[in-house]
């Protein structure tokens, strides 16, 4: 582990050659930042930060998630006074919308009687985010969908423009690849309004409110979809193929998953996107393996022609739990050595 230099900042990278801005040594062992025994008990991480302040620093940034999936999981963990394997697997599939939900009330906040009025677009909206909030992103729930397409047209609104001009020079650039947190810097823009960060054709934050939603009404309706057809598993399909899909399409027949509608997205235990997700859920107490828990997206065999391809895939899809332990022996694979080359 580095030990940085008093000045060293984790907000830009330092050429190799500079040794006074960034480190040329090692932090001792005993210096390295630790937790050890917590007084809960428990261990959590969720790709989140688990240190703040000096120990954090000492660490650096290297891009760690916003935590409002490791709250959720440390609040289900806390919850429960005995655990077993079933315990244990039950926050994979926890889907409730915690975060999402404050995105909601930011929407509904705006969208006052004067906002909605001559605009069916954003009644409807209302409307929606009012009556199709389930709490959870469901593959049914149309208020999901709705807040989180709001989150993603604000984001746009203000970052729009840098996106664009970052994408110039590198077309992989853009201020959420920098960094996951970036809804957090939305929600304090949104909350404290400072008047220097509105964008230059905005005049209000309520008019860069209100412009993202009927830009989320705009994209969510642009293929003749009611807005109240607008279903988060409409839009959560499971996309996952093959390696030998990217060179040959044709094959998605027969070596992709099926397009099944998803639950679950970023910034809740369930992570699920069409592409990405938990690439497994296991559960093992040490000794009780008879009891573990184990699935994955995909199957585990990889072998296209294999009686395995894809199987245990549905299981992960809808979350039932299924065993570690294969079971009973159904087929036996025996290496034998070859002869040892005969001598002329």
């Amino acid at each position: 582990m580095p030990k940085r230099h008093a000045e060293w900042s984790d907000t830009f990278p330092y050429p190799s050659a500079a040794r006074d801005k960034g480190w040329d040594t090692f932090l001792s062992p005993r210096n390295h930042p630790s937790i050890v025994n917590p007084e809960s008990g428990q261990l959590w991480t969720a790709n989140s930060r688990q240190l703040a302040g000096a120990d954090y620093a000492a660490i650096g940034d290297g891009g760690a998630d916003l935590g409002a999936r490791a709250r959720q999981i440390r609040d289900d963990l806390a919850s429960r006074h005995a655990m077993d394997e079933s315990a244990a697997y039950a926050p994979s599939l926890d889907d409730r919308a915690l975060f999402m939900a404050t995105w909601k009330d930011r929407a509904l906040r705006v969208l006052d009687d004067h906002a909605v009025a001559g605009h069916p677009g954003r009644a409807e909206f209302k409307r929606l985010l009012l009556e199709q909030w389930n709490g959870c992103a469901c593959v049914d729930s149309v208020g999901y969908r709705l807040a989180r397409s709001y989150l993603h047209s604000l984001y746009a609104e203000l970052f729009g423009e840098a996106d664009r001009q970052m994408r110039a020079l590198d077309p992989h650039a853009s201020f959420a690849t920098a960094t996951p947190r970036w809804p957090i810097v939305l929600a304090h823009l949104v909350d404290q309004q400072p008047a220097k960060w509105l964008p230059k054709d905005r005049k209000t934050w309520r008019e860069v409110e209100l412009a993202a939603i009927d830009d989320a009404v705009s994209k969510l309706t642009a293929h003749s979809l009611a807005l109240k057809d607008a279903t988060w598993g409409r839009r959560n399909i499971a996309h996952i193929a093959h390696p030998f899909v990217a060179g040959m399409p044709f094959l998605a027949r027969w070596l992709a998953v099926p397009e099944d509608p998803l639950p679950g997205d970023g910034n809740m235990p369930r992570v699920a996107a069409p592409s990405f997700g938990q690439s497994e859920r296991m559960v093992i107490s040490p000794g009780h393996e008879d009891h573990g828990i184990f699935n994955m997206p995909g199957g585990e065999s990889g072998h296209p022609f294999s009686a395995y391809f894809l199987a245990g895939h549905d299981a992960w899809v809808h979350g039932r739990s299924t065993p570690l332990l294969p079971g009973s022996r159904a087929h036996l694979l025996r290496l034998v050595p070859a002869s040892p080359a005969r001598a002329d």
